[in-house]
Formats: structure tokens, sequence, C-alpha cells
């Protein structure tokens, strides 16, 4: 984001630390943080240019490090909002009133070590071959107990639709799918190439 080289040359090291330190564009600013402490305020930015559509004068913060925590202090009403950040916390509590589940825009991926000492990984087709053994469905069941989907390129899902409505991700997704019987003739085809070939 574009920043004030006045301001952020003012501040050095210490800008965006604390509230004071720290340049506002939008409909709230901080109030009394201080960069460590657990509880500050959003208040009412009075030079935003659209203020007076904003309705809520300010908006009271409590970080909360552990999301058991968290979810405790809603169900207690001591909270207005908790992120359920761990798939068994969530399979715990999808059925309580107010629970709404809410796709984060991240992708997760796997990547291979190719730093040239691995002459395999050079090789196109063996590459080809162990994406097509890389069972998305199952590896993110298993990680995510079964709360998120499988990414079908770097593209999150949810992040965006076309102008027809259709999620972005679909739309851009590459063609991969489990196929061990393919993966064993690409591996063996790779395999079989000479050392000149491998690209």
């Amino acid at each position: 984001m574009p920043q004030s080289k006045k301001f952020v040359e003012k501040e050095g090291d210490k800008c965006g630390t604390t509230s004071d330190k720290q340049l506002y564009s939008g409909p709230y600013k901080f109030e009394g943080r201080n960069g460590t402490n657990g509880s500050f305020k959003l208040v009412k930015n009075e030079n935003y240019w659209d203020k007076d559509s904003v309705k809520a004068p300010e908006i009271d913060f409590e970080v909360v490090k552990q999301p058991e925590n968290a979810v405790q202090m809603y169900k207690q009403n001591k909270l207005d909002f908790a992120p359920i950040g761990t798939p068994d916390l969530y399979n715990d509590n999808k059925n309580e009133k107010g629970v709404k589940y809410v796709a984060e825009a991240t992708t997760a991926y796997i990547q291979y070590l190719q730093n040239g000492k691995n002459k395999a990984l050079s090789n196109t087709k063996i590459r080809q071959a162990l994406n097509l053994t890389t069972n998305r469905k199952e590896l993110v069941d298993q990680v995510t107990a079964g709360v998120s989907k499988p990414a079908t390129g770097l593209v999150p899902a949810e992040l965006a639709k076309t102008s027809d409505g259709k999620d972005l991700a679909e739309f851009v997704k590459q063609p991969y799918t489990y196929n061990v019987d393919d993966a064993k003739k690409l591996w063996d085809e790779g395999l079989k190439m000479k050392e000149n070939q491998i690209k």
C-alpha cells in the first residue's frame, strides 16, 4: 500500500507499531494499541471521506491467542465474534447457533526441492507423475478434518467470481486428477529418458 514518505521517515522503525505511529485512510483508526496489549479499540476516523456512512462509532478488540478460549468467551457473551481457528474446533461447534462457515482465501501447496541436486526433479515427466499421485482431496481431508477444499491451482476457492458468477478458482483450475495408472506411465517414460533429454 502506498505510504507517506514524510511520515515513514519521521517515525522510522517505530512506524506502524502503535496507534499514534500509523496513518489512517479507512473508516476507523486504532485507539489504545501499543503493539503488545490485548485490548484496544477501533474508533471512527473523522477524516474519512465517507464518515457519515459509518454506523458504529467504535469497536472493542480483545486479542485472544487460543482459539478454544475465544470460542468459550463467545459462548459466555464476552465476545461478539470469534474465529474458529482449528478444524476440530469447527467440527465440534459447527451446529451451534451463530456459527457460520466463512471461506478463507488461502492456498497451500506442496513444492518439491528443486535445487538441481536431484536430477529426477528436472525431468518434466517425473514431476507430472508425482503430481498425479497426489490425492488432493484425501490430503486435505486428513489435514483439515474435511473443513477445507482441495486446491485446483494457485487461485484459492471462493476468492472471486467471474462475470457469469463462476468461481474464479474453477475457471482457472488445472486439469490435475489423482491417477496412479497415468502416473506410472509418466514415471516409466521419465526413467527411460536420457540425461540430455531432461528438461
